[in-house]
C-alpha cells in the first residue's frame, strides 16, 4: 500500500505536490493505492482533495498531504484489522498523467511565482502558533 501525495491518476510520479503548484491548480490531493508493477497505477482505495490557497508553498502542501495521508491510512488500517478489505475507487484512466522528477528549468519556472517554504510557516510548526 502506498500513500501518494497527489490526486491519482492525474498526478502520477515524483513530487506531485511540486507539480500541482507548478501547474497552477486550484486544488491538490492525497491518494492511497495498492502497489503494483507500475508507477502509481495500483488500485485506488482512498483519496481526498483540498484547496490550494494563494501563496501556499511546497512545504505547506506537503505538510497537508502528510496529515491527510496519515488519516486515510489509519482509516484503511482499521478496516483491514477488522477483517474487511477496503473498496476500490473507479477512476477515469484517460485523465492519467505521469510527471517526472522536476529538473532545474522546472524549478526556475516554479520560483518565478512560488516559494518552497516561508519562515513564518516553519515557526508555526515549531512554536505551534
Amino acid at each position: 500500500m502506498n500513500v501518494h501525495p497527489g490526486w491519482l491518476p492525474v498526478y502520477r510520479g515524483a513530487m506531485a505536490y511540486f507539480w500541482v503548484l507548478r501547474q497552477g491548480d486550484e486544488s491538490a490531493g492525497v491518494s492511497v493505492h495498492w502497489i503494483d508493477e507500475g508507477v502509481d497505477t495500483g488500485s485506488l482505495v482512498a483519496r481526498r482533495s483540498f484547496v490550494i490557497k494563494p501563496g501556499m508553498t511546497q512545504q505547506r502542501v506537503l505538510t497537508i498531504t502528510a496529515i491527510i495521508g496519515a488519516r486515510l491510512l489509519k482509516r484503511i488500517g482499521q478496516k483491514l484489522l477488522s477483517g474487511q478489505m477496503p473498496d476500490t475507487i473507479k477512476v477515469n484512466i484517460q485523465k492519467a498523467s505521469y510527471y517526472p522528477m522536476p529538473d532545474s528549468d522546472d524549478f526556475n519556472e516554479y520560483f518565478k511565482t512560488r516559494r518552497f517554504f516561508r519562515i513564518r510557516d516553519l515557526l508555526r510548526y515549531i512554536l505551534k502558533i
